[in-house]
């Protein structure tokens, strides 16, 4: 098998677990494109493959629960031409339907109008193709796309999570969580104190559900980043410093803090000019300054909520502080363990994953940038706790074993973390796996892992990092 072959196979990899399948196997499925790309985009800029029914789209809301909020939140000002639950796609046997609940402007399908409100039907069944929906009525620029496919024909199937009531792709959960975050932030600046209670009762949730914690962190190691660089950041921060506080003894009893100050710490960054974050040439020596001052100035907002735990602003002041007295803003090489812990979690987070003026680098080169740094700018007992939590091969490697097998890393094990779970896709060959098969190297002391080879979704670019 040649090399762009094998990559290619690598490539559809995406979907997940492919063993998931047979729960979905022949039934009758929807994947939502946004047509407009500017003012309707899916949750992820990408298409959308629903499995799971009813779902909902609708107006997003300021509702403090955010997965009370439809399943495909539209942003929308007044005056309103979308409801809040607008349009509901529910699978009957092997049909999925179209239905308005009473929304009052009605959807466009394929120019026939939908709804009851403007004069057409309650509900529309939709037979295998594609249709074009405009949500909203003529007028509305919410225009998508939905093809009605069978499951065999869609070749991602991503992994299903169960959060609360609710059993979901991980890539829907995770896009509600960023949406929720853009919600957060917003209201920060209008009311800092109802904003933590958002976020609170966002990070809470997560907690409180530990089975979606791996997943979440896994689909979070995908280096793409959302339009709003800093709420993807802040996102995938907390998530990572979740994950890790579980594995190793760093944020004491009180994991929900430890969480809202990963959450918080880049606060500050939303006083900069937009075209400084977004900028994609280097930063002047003058744009730096300016941006050496988010800490400080998080630190001082944060101060300003009513009580609000002194670890959150501590965090937000300290996390580009460095143990030899090189970082911002104070030069201090004092630095609180939580927020030395927060501000590796930070640079890793930041080095694997795109931004405007540069590409990301695979979790194994992340681990690999910052033991080398560790003797100046992070403390040696500390980098052992974050490796420990991450291990030198992270979750999402693609690693070749000294057996000349190909596989990802699954699982990780605190304890070794030279020695993770490998799930086996390649033979030595370079031929793709009939059956799926995971070698935990702790059990398996002759095997080792040779070289970490890329990360799956650097495939198409791997030969040019």
């Amino acid at each position: 098998m040649d090399k762009e072959a094998t990559l290619e196979i690598i490539r559809k990899e995406v979907a997940g677990d492919v063993e998931k399948k047979d729960q979905w196997q022949d039934a009758p499925i929807a994947v939502i494109r946004g047509c407009n790309t500017q003012s309707a985009k899916t949750l992820l800029d990408q298409d959308l493959t629903i499995r799971y029914f009813p779902f909902h789209i609708g107006r997003g809301g300021d509702t403090k629960t955010f997965m009370s909020e439809p399943d495909l939140s539209l942003e929308e000002h007044p005056p309103y031409r979308l409801s809040r639950l607008h349009l509901v796609l529910e699978r009957r046997e092997r049909g999925i339907f179209l239905v308005d609940p009473l929304s009052r402007y009605g959807s466009i399908v394929n120019n026939n109008r939908l709804g009851e409100r403007i004069g057409g039907p309650k509900e529309m069944p939709l037979a295998s193709g594609e249709y074009e929906v405009r949500l909203g009525g003529a007028t509305s620029p919410f225009v998508y796309s939905i093809a009605v496919k069978a499951d065999e024909e869609v070749n991602a199937v991503q992994e299903q999570v169960r959060y609360g009531d609710h059993t979901v792709p991980v890539s829907l959960l995770y896009g509600r969580l960023y949406q929720q975050t853009q919600r957060i932030f917003a209201r920060f600046f209008k009311d800092g104190l109802d904003s933590l209670g958002m976020a609170r009762e966002m990070l809470q949730a997560i907690l409180a559900n530990p089975d979606i914690i791996e997943p979440l962190y896994y689909f979070s190691a995908i280096p793409d980043t959302g339009d709003d660089v800093i709420a993807t950041h802040s996102l995938n921060v907390a998530i990572y410093s979740i994950r890790l506080a579980r594995q190793v003894p760093v944020a004491g009893n009180d994991l929900l803090t430890f969480a809202l100050a990963a959450f918080f710490h880049d606060i500050g960054l939303y006083d900069l000019p937009p075209d400084i974050i977004n900028k994609k040439e280097m930063v002047t020596a003058q744009e730096y300054e300016l941006i050496k001052t988010h800490s400080l100035s998080g630190k001082t907002k944060l101060e300003a909520i009513s009580g609000m735990n002194a670890l959150i602003p501590v965090v937000a002041l300290e996390h580009h502080e460095r143990v030899d007295g090189y970082g911002y803003p104070k030069g201090s090489k004092a630095v609180s363990q939580q927020a030395e812990m927060i501000a590796m979690v930070d640079f890793f987070e930041a080095l694997t994953h795109y931004r405007p003026q540069r590409g990301p680098v695979t979790p194994h080169e992340g681990i690999r940038t910052l033991i080398q740094q560790q003797r100046g700018i992070f403390s040696p007992p500390m980098v052992k706790l974050f490796i420990r939590g991450f291990s030198l091969f992270p979750v999402y490697s693609i690693v070749r074993l000294n057996t000349g097998e190909t596989g990802q890393v699954v699982d990780t094990n605190p304890d070794r973390p030279l020695r993770p779970t490998v799930r086996i896709f390649f033979d030595r060959n370079g031929n793709m796996l009939d059956e799926e098969r995971k070698i935990d190297l702790v059990d398996n002391n002759c095997i080792y892992i040779s070289k970490d080879i890329s990360d799956r979704v650097f495939v198409d670019r791997y030969f040019k990092l």
